[in-house]
């Protein structure tokens, strides 16, 4: 079971990875990309508010990332599939790193305490 959990959650991030590749790469149009199994197209509208800090106490709005892919990731330490997503996360941060891609982590459940001993 768990081999399964992280195969899946490896394909995931390929689906993304590749996707991101793909929509650098090609200048055809969104409405004419065949969109991959399992994944919905949007309506254009922009993505909802998000304003927090940071782990250094900065602020961070999303809206600030505009014109930019952005991978907004909800998680715990206490969450079993978080646990696993985190190394995958980690190797796309750094396949990604000269990208315009930027890596969101939010964890607003818990103290900064328990997230920096996760991390």
């Amino acid at each position: 079971m768990r081999y399964r959990y992280q195969k899946s959650v490896t394909g995931f991030i390929l689906t993304l990875l590749t996707l991101f590749l793909f929509a650098g790469i090609n200048n055809i149009s969104a409405a004419t990309q065949t969109i991959p199994k399992g994944l919905i197209k949007l309506d254009g509208r922009p993505a909802p508010e998000l304003k927090l800090n940071n782990m250094d106490s900065e602020p961070f709005d999303l809206s600030e990332s505009k014109g930019h892919w952005v991978f907004v990731h909800f998680w715990a330490s206490w969450c079993r599939p978080c646990r696993y997503e985190m190394p995958l996360i980690q190797k796309m941060s750094s396949i990604m790193e000269n990208t315009s891609l930027e890596i969101v982590l939010v964890n607003t459940a818990e103290t900064d305490d328990a997230v920096f001993s996760f991390l």
